[in-house]
């Protein structure tokens, strides 16, 4: 379900439930899977999600879209551990962060100059259970990209995971152009 809400402003909140289901000891995979963060139990703890986005129109040239997420459920545990899966049923949560601010001219006849800066940040807490402590781990990116002709764009791109670091999830960074 979703509701626009009556401002002076663009505000969207959005909620849903739903199941997934995700078997942990599937061994048809080559290489091992990343830790699932949702699909145990789906017919007893479906995965909740909500959102909320908002627009503000700050100038004729200048606009920001900002948000806040979280997603709730159980993970169906980490990959094998000496042959045995472990870490099952234990209640996972995210939490994310994204803003958008664009500036570009308005009204601008054959103009094609803009300037676009985003960047989105998760943090995923995994609860204690089954043997294994609770811990946090995420990561984040930010780019900026300019365009200067019809076709034509130049961007940088940062992108981290593994802030913090958990033992699933190591610390890894890049650095990107286009």
């Amino acid at each position: 379900m979703s509701w626009l809400a009556p401002l002076p402003f663009f505000l969207t909140l959005a909620a849903e439930a739903f199941s997934l289901r995700n078997d942990p000891a599937d061994e048809s995979q080559v290489q091992p899977l990343p830790v699932a963060s949702f699909g145990a139990d789906a017919s007893t703890r479906p995965t909740v999600a909500v959102e909320a986005k908002a627009f503000f129109p700050i100038s004729e040239a200048w606009s920001l879209t900002s948000g806040l997420s979280f997603a709730s459920g159980r993970s169906p545990g980490l990959l094998l551990v000496d042959g045995i899966p472990t870490g099952a049923g234990r209640d996972s949560q995210l939490y994310g962060v994204d803003v958008y601010l664009k500036w570009k001219p308005a009204n601008v006849s054959l103009g094609y100059e803009s300037l676009a800066f985003q960047a989105e940040a998760i943090l995923r807490h995994l609860d204690a259970g089954d043997g294994i402590v609770g811990e946090w781990d995420g990561g984040a990116y930010a780019q900026i990209v300019a365009q200067f002709a019809r076709r034509w764009f130049v961007g940088f791109r940062g992108d981290i995971v593994g802030v913090p670091s958990s033992s699933v999830l190591a610390r890894t960074g890049r650095l990107a152009r286009r």
